[in-house]
C-alpha cells in the first residue's frame, strides 16, 4: 500500500489551491499593468498580457492530459497533447525574461512599479510553468515510476531553456517548432555542439536550465509537503 501512495494522482484540493493561486497571481499581473495603462495613458507594455495569455498554455494542456488520463484515452491522444505541452512549456518561464524591458520605458513611471510589474509577471510565469510540469510529471509516475518522471522533467526544464533563448535572442516562436522544426533544431543545437563558437549562448543555457530546475525543484518539495498534510481516502 505504501508505493501505491507514492504514485497516486494528486488530491483534488492540492490541485484546486495550486490553481488558485495561479488565478490570483494572473489576476494581480493584470490588474497591475492595466492600472499603469490607465494613468500614464500608455499602452508600451500592453504585450504582457499576451504573453501571460501564453503562459497560461502548458497549464491548460497539462490539465487536459490529466483529465485524458484519467479517462483512459487512448495512447496516440496522451501523446499528442504531451508533444504540444513540451512545445508551449516554455511560454511560462519565458514571461521571466521580460525582466529585460525594465528601465526602458518613455513614460514617467517610477522604476519601482515597473520592477513590481515584471516581477509579479515573472513569479506568474514561474508558478504556471511548475504547476504544469508537477501535473504531467505526476502523470508519467503513475504510468512509468519516478525515476523516469524525474528524466522527463528534467528534460523538459532543459528544453524549456532553450525554447526561451529561442524566442527571447533568436525570435522565434511555439508555433515555429511545428511550422520550422529543422530550423528550430540547428539553431538550438549550434551553442551546444559548438560551445567554445557560441561561449554567451552555451552559458545562458546552462544557467537558465540550472535555475529552472532548482526553482522546481524547491517547489516539489513544498507541495509534496502540503500533500502529505491532506488526508487520503481508506
Amino acid at each position: 500500500m505504501r508505493h501505491a501512495t507514492r504514485h497516486r494522482t494528486p488530491a483534488p484540493a492540492l490541485l484546486a489551491a495550486l490553481l488558485l493561486a495561479a488565478l490570483l497571481s494572473s489576476g494581480a499581473c493584470l490588474a497591475i499593468v492595466h492600472l499603469r495603462m490607465e494613468r500614464t495613458d500608455s499602452r508600451e507594455f500592453s504585450f504582457l498580457r499576451w504573453n501571460l495569455v501564453l503562459a497560461w498554455l502548458p497549464g491548460a494542456i497539462a490539465l487536459a492530459l490529466h483529465w485524458a488520463e484519467r479517462l483512459r484515452a487512448p495512447l496516440p491522444v496522451l501523446a499528442v497533447l504531451g508533444i504540444g505541452w513540451l512545445a508551449f512549456l516554455p511560454n511560462a518561464p519565458y514571461l521571466v525574461s521580460d525582466l529585460v524591458h525594465l528601465g526602458t520605458t518613455w513614460v514617467n513611471v517610477p522604476i519601482w512599479f515597473d520592477a513590481a510589474m515584471f516581477g509579479t509577471f515573472a513569479i506568474t510565469g514561474l508558478l504556471l510553468g511548475y504547476v504544469s510540469v508537477f501535473l504531467v510529471q505526476s502523470l508519467v509516475a503513475r504510468r512509468l515510476g519516478w525515476p523516469t518522471a524525474w528524466g522527463v522533467t528534467l528534460a523538459a526544464w532543459a528544453l524549456s531553456s532553450g525554447g526561451i533563448y529561442l524566442g527571447r535572442v533568436l525570435r522565434y516562436n511555439s508555433w515555429d517548432a511545428f511550422i520550422r522544426p529543422r530550423a528550430v533544431i540547428a539553431d538550438l543545437v549550434e551553442p551546444i555542439q559548438h560551445p567554445g563558437a557560441e561561449p554567451a549562448a552555451a552559458l545562458l543555457l546552462t544557467v537558465m536550465a540550472a535555475c529552472l530546475i532548482a526553482g522546481y525543484g524547491v517547489f516539489f518539495a513544498s507541495v509534496k509537503a502540503a500533500e502529505r498534510r491532506i488526508p487520503t481516502r481508506g
